[in-house]
């Protein structure tokens, strides 16, 4: 019989996830650094695909750059794609989200 200390127990947690869910976490462990239960203790599978997103991302970004291409502003874009010298409205960016503030553009 063993006598545990008070708060130096260990309780065991099932989690039942598919064989690609459980093969995606065994990667983000691994590229972490760290066991898959010290994954799971210190991050959400919410936090994870976050950061799991943003980094694929930032990947893409980086091969996008090394190759010569370049990145254009969204306001640009729509004027390219609309036809028009002067939106009517103008694009606001903030956090990485877009907002488009003023009129509604119909065509």
């Amino acid at each position: 019989m063993r006598f545990f200390k008070k708060g130096n127990y260990r309780a065991m947690i099932t989690v039942r996830v598919s064989d690609a869910k459980k093969e995606w976490l065994s990667y983000m462990a691994e590229f972490y650094g760290i066991t898959l239960s010290e994954l799971l203790k210190n991050y959400s599978m919410e936090q994870l695909e976050d950061e799991y997103n943003r980094q694929t991302a930032e990947i893409a970004h980086k091969h996008w750059i090394r190759s010569g291409k370049t990145t254009v502003f969204m306001e640009e874009s729509l004027m390219n794609l609309v036809g028009w010298n002067d939106l009517p409205f103008k694009i606001h960016a903030r956090n990485s989200e877009a907002a488009l503030i003023g009129k509604y553009v119909y065509w």
